[in-house]
């Protein structure tokens, strides 16, 4: 069974409204929601295992109350009905290093989503981002949902799919991950193909351009539209507003995704003016 995984800290309120997005994900998607907290304690050669073991015990409780915290804003935020937060919880808080066990469950759990806010410390945002830019996401067809800062959970009802139309060897895979989303929330795909060069004709026997008109053809939920453009990512945040867009994906095939995120690219402006949701889908290398 696929899973999302939600790592959290605690006392920050970035994770109160990632925590909706999270749930619903997991709700709709009809999967297990892992909510980790890994935390850190300072200790001494001296510390005696009882003072240990109720160090430990505290951060365990403080850990329970914060998933408590986001039950409560979950329901007074968002549910209609007390029903609605019926979904499959894992708590997980665990004494360690929190990239290393994000990556262990990551490699040893079928792990299908991992949901990141971001924060203001730029330090903390990129710590965690740095995970994506492992062979780990490639190789387990892992993706990222990234949300923006000062990010607030609306329904999704419009998706975009930015593509360059690359023929890649696992498109389908992508493109089908797209439409399970959109089907559970009962949500239409703008297929966005933004063309940069006016002369760059797709030709009609180009694989993803034939399984996209395949999808927009068999549901008029869903549709495409190629804009010509010379700045990319001010088109798509220009589409974006327009179309009032919920939630943009986009395939990553860049190993080096966080040099792109941290530096002048579409992807790092595209995370800072976004005000929705970027899912970042990893393409597998192999």
């Amino acid at each position: 069974m696929k899973k999302i995984l939600f790592p959290f800290q605690l006392n920050n309120e970035i994770y109160l409204e990632a925590f909706i997005i999270a749930a619903e994900f997991a709700r709709k998607l009809n999967v297990e929601l892992i909510l980790l907290n890994v935390f850190s304690l300072d200790v001494d050669n001296n510390i005696t295992q009882d003072i240990y073991n109720k160090m430990i015990k505290n951060k365990w409780i403080m850990a329970y109350n914060e998933v408590a915290k986001f039950n409560a804003y979950y329901l007074s935020k968002h549910a209609k009905i007390k029903d609605e937060i019926k979904v499959k919880l894992d708590r997980r808080f665990i004494y360690g290093n929190e990239i290393e066990e994000i990556k262990k469950i990551i490699i040893k759990e079928d792990i299908d989503l991992v949901v990141f806010p971001l924060s203001k410390d730029k330090r903390y945002n990129k710590k965690h981002l740095e995970i994506m830019d492992s062979d780990i996401f490639h190789n387990n067809f892992s993706s990222a949902l990234v949300l923006p800062l000062g990010y607030k959970f609306k329904s999704i009802h419009n998706m975009a799919f930015s593509t360059d139309l690359k023929e890649r060897n696992h498109n389908e895979f992508y493109l089908n991950k797209m439409l399970s989303y959109a089907r559970v929330f009962n949500a239409g795909i703008h297929f966005v193909h933004i063309n940069t060069n006016k002369n760059n004709l797709i030709s009609t026997d180009n694989k993803t351009y034939k399984y996209i008109n395949e999808i927009v053809t068999h549901n008029k939920k869903h549709s495409y539209k190629t804009v010509s453009a010379k700045g990319i990512t001010a088109t798509i945040q220009s589409y974006i507003t327009s179309n009032h867009i919920s939630l943009i994906s986009v395939v990553n095939e860049d190993l080096n995704l966080i040099s792109s995120i941290f530096h002048k690219s579409i992807s790092k402006e595209m995370l800072e003016i976004s005000e929705v949701p970027v899912l970042f889908m990893i393409e597998k290398t192999n």
